[in-house]
Order: C-alpha cells, then structure tokens, then sequence
C-alpha cells in the first residue's frame, strides 16, 4: 500500500530520521503546552500550512517515478532511430543525459543524482520535487530560528516583566574607553604588550557578552521562580528556555545547509546542468526555456509540488541544445585542427627529376613547379669533406645539369619517393 511504502520509506535513512527529529523538537517547543502561551492564529496557520506543502512534496518525491525510459526505446536506439549515448558507468545503451544509478538499479532520465539522504535517484521526473522538498525544508528551519531567537530574546522577557536583550544591552551603562596609550603604560616586555593590546582590543566585546549574561541569568531566574510557584507564570520553565536556546543555532544550522544546497540546485536549473555534469552547457537554452524544463510552463503551479505535462518541448528524451554551443563547438573543433596541422611539419621531398614537392601530413603535394639545380651535387658520393659541390675544371657537369634541370621542368608527371635512395628530404628555411 502507497500508505505503508510512504512511512517504511521515511525511516530508511539516519539523515531522513535527524531532519523529522528536528522537526519534532520544533513542534514540541512552539506547538505544545509546553510554551505558557500559545503563537497568534496567524503565525501558526503559516507554520501549518509551510510545514503540510513539505510533507506533500516529501509525499510526492517519493512515490513519484524519477524518469523510466519508454518501452521499447532500446530497440528504436539500436536502430537509429532514437538518439543514444553509450553510459560510462555500466556501459549499457541510454538516452542523452541519461544514466544508470547502481542503487536504484535502472536507468534514469536526466539523471541528477542520487540522493542518499533521501534514498532516491534525481533526475527528469521528480527533480522538481527535490527542490522544493529542500527548500521548503530550509524556509521551515529558518521559520523555526527566527521563532525561537524572538521567543528567548524578546518573548519569554516581556511575559515576566523583564527588559529586552536588545533593551537590556541598550540601557547598560558604559564606561569611558580606555586609551590604548594608558593600558600599555605599565608594559614591560614585548609578551606583555601583546597581551595588553588584546585586552584592550576585545574589552568592549567581554563587556557586552558580560552583561548579555546578567541578563540571561535573570531571565533564567525568573524562570525558576516559575518552577516554585512564585507567582511568576508567563515565562516558562528552565526545560523550556533550554529548549527554545537549543534550537536557535539548530535550526539556524539546518537552515544554511538547505538553503546552501537548495541554491546550488537552483543555479543548475538556471544553466541546465546536473550535479553529474556541472560544466556541460550543450543544453543550455536561456534561463527561461532552462527553468521551464523543470518546472513547467504554468506559473501557478511552480511552488507546489504538481508536475506540468507541458515543459518547454522536452520529454527526458530528447533534449533541445544551445546554438551558442555548437557554434563554440565547431569554432573549437576548427582550432583544434588548426592548431595540430601547425605542430605536423611539412617535409619537403625530391622527386627523381629533380623537382621538389611539400607533402604534408594528409599527403597533399604542393610547390609542384619549384626545381632545385644543384640537387645531385648534395649526394655524399661526389661530394668532397667540407660539403662543397664537385665540378669538372671545364664546367661540363654544371652545363649537363642545368640542361637537365631544363627538361624536368617540363616534366609533371614525377611523383614524390621519400623512400628512393638519394632523394632528399628537406626541411622548411633550408
């Protein structure tokens, strides 16, 4: 039964039992006798109401399928008919943006990732859910601090009679400051100067906190005559003030982690990234069309926790991408080519006629018309130890060369033979 599935599944988790347990505490503190009088109608109606829409959203992710992938998908996939990505995790066949989540044991649309405080995958049907399930558990947390820090600073003081923390601290009286000149006179050492700099520095933060406990000691003296019956009856008891004191930086706490993580998941919407992929912005398509993926494109029912069947064109299948992204992609793709083209030397071949080519690195022959006339002088047979080219004294192999050279230039039909011994092979300046 969806009743008994709902409460087994809000117990499998110690994270999930601390944040029921913090509530409970809450609801203890502000919601029961315990508290002498009770909060006005209106802020425990807005307490109710924040604290039923969390634990409808809590309902709702849980029970909802965070994003199957359609039958018969695979075989569309397998076809071409479907676009598919190869998963990295398990190696398995799965939409884009898609992965397979070991703990959930399937894959999941639009995988976010998976939640282990909640105990569940995140991902295109539900991520909705786990953001307002988060943020309505912060905005709770920060209710509660807000509520308990008025009940122990200004509350409980004014139903006994007391002043204020923040009148108490106000009305105290303050004594002159000390020139810093006049709590370094007696110095002697540089140890003692330093630790004189440090009293002087923090004396007026020690005052302060001295007399916010004077006050709290009032108020928990109030609270004791409470306890005897003394006449004292609005304040609360001992328990109770230790209570609404321990909730303060408990909620407070919780508050800032919610709040941290509800606004990081919120900034993932805004550019369409997941928690998987944080710098992947192929799908980013402008902050609207991003936020509508997720939330919907009806505005009423964006803060509640009811899924819109019309979001922004997208199905967890198919994904629209961002014409920003391609054109970065190819611009990209193009440098790149670029740039390896530059660091690929191109090598300057000979032929057997004596013309030179520029093979580079896809074998395409170019400089095809340049010759070189003294080609056959570099041979090391003929050439003498200093490198200088050979000639007869009459100058007969310089007049056949360059009548040679006068007929390759006619020549086109040489191919370059890298391999051929004695073909040259230079390289570019020489």
């Amino acid at each position: 039964m969806p009743g008994q599935r709902l409460i087994r599944l809000s117990l499998h988790t110690p994270e999930l039992i601390l944040i029921w347990a913090v509530e409970a505490i809450n609801y203890a503190v502000h919601n029961t006798s315990w508290r002498p009088v009770p909060w006005n109608s209106t802020s425990r109606a807005a307490c109710y109401a924040l604290w039923a829409v969390q634990l409808w959203c809590f309902a709702k992710l849980q029970l909802s399928d965070p994003g199957s992938v359609p039958a018969g998908w695979e075989q569309l996939a397998r076809e071409g008919h479907e676009p598919a990505t190869v998963c990295p995790r398990s190696g398995r066949l799965v939409p884009p943006r898609a992965g397979y989540s070991r703990n959930a044991g399937k894959v999941i649309l639009g995988l976010d990732h998976y939640c282990y405080w909640l105990g569940t995958p995140i991902g295109f049907g539900n991520r909705k859910l786990f953001l307002l399930f988060v943020g309505y558990s912060a905005l709770f947390c920060a209710v509660g601090a807000a509520h308990s820090a008025y009940e122990f600073t200004c509350g409980a003081p004014m139903r006994g009679g007391l002043p204020t923390l923040a009148g108490a601290f106000l009305s105290r009286e303050r004594p002159p400051p000390i020139p810093l000149e006049v709590a370094l006179a007696g110095a002697q050492t540089r140890l003692e100067t330093a630790v004189a700099t440090l009293a002087w520095f923090w004396a007026p933060l020690l005052a302060m906190l001295h007399s916010i406990y004077e006050w709290a000691q009032l108020l928990f003296l109030a609270a004791a005559s409470t306890d005897e019956g003394r006449g004292v009856t609005l304040v609360g008891s001992i328990g109770y003030l230790w209570a609404v004191l321990f909730t303060i930086p408990l909620n407070a706490l919780a508050a800032l982690l919610l709040g941290g993580m509800t606004l990081h998941q919120l900034v993932l919407v805004l550019f369409n990234r997941t928690s998987l992929a944080p710098n992947d912005a192929r799908y980013d398509v402008g902050f609207g069309s991003n936020w509508r993926q997720v939330f919907g494109s009806n505005p009423w029912l964006w803060p509640l926790p009811l899924l819109d069947i019309e979001r922004a064109g997208v199905d967890g299948v198919h994904w629209e991408e961002s014409a920003r992204w391609a054109r970065l992609k190819q611009r990209s793709e193009s440098i790149r080519k670029a740039h390896l083209e530059a660091q690929q030397p191109t090598v300057y071949t000979a032929t057997t006629s004596g013309k030179v080519l520029a093979v580079n690195s896809k074998g395409v022959h170019s400089n095809g018309d340049k010759t070189v006339s003294r080609l056959r002088q570099r041979k090391a047979v003929g050439a003498d130890a200093s490198g200088a080219d050979r000639t007869h004294a009459d100058g007969s192999l310089a007049a056949a060369d360059d009548e040679q050279d006068d007929g390759d230039e006619q020549d086109d039909g040489d191919e370059a033979r890298p391999g051929v011994p004695g073909a040259a092979v230079w390289k570019p300046g020489r």
